[in-house]
């Protein structure tokens, strides 16, 4: 909605938004995005939901998922030092000049 209003779509009928203010807008949608995303780590089937002789995982607690987040970004940039590629994600694909 404030893309349209700081392009001035609704300007006839008195309404706008400094661009500068949609941006700022824009971007605290991004981060209420992902941290809804992030969270879906926690959430764990309801256990009324369960069929009776079924086990229900218990979910992660946030200081078990921030320890492991802490651990594998401290692994990259330990590989990052050393000069040893990381076995994960990709690689460079080399392009040559034609």
């Amino acid at each position: 909605m404030s893309i349209p209003l700081a392009m001035g779509i609704f300007l006839p009928w008195g309404w706008h938004l400094h661009p500068m203010a949609a941006a700022a807008a824009m971007a605290c949608s991004s981060v209420s995005v992902v941290t809804s995303s992030l969270l879906l780590k926690l959430w764990a089937r309801p256990t009324s939901s369960v069929p009776a002789g079924t086990e229900v995982p218990t979910p992660k607690s946030i200081i078990f998922i921030a320890k492991e987040f802490a651990g594998s970004a401290w692994t990259s940039v330990r590989g990052m030092m050393r000069g040893t590629p990381s076995k994960a994600g990709y690689d460079q694909i080399p392009i040559e000049a034609v």
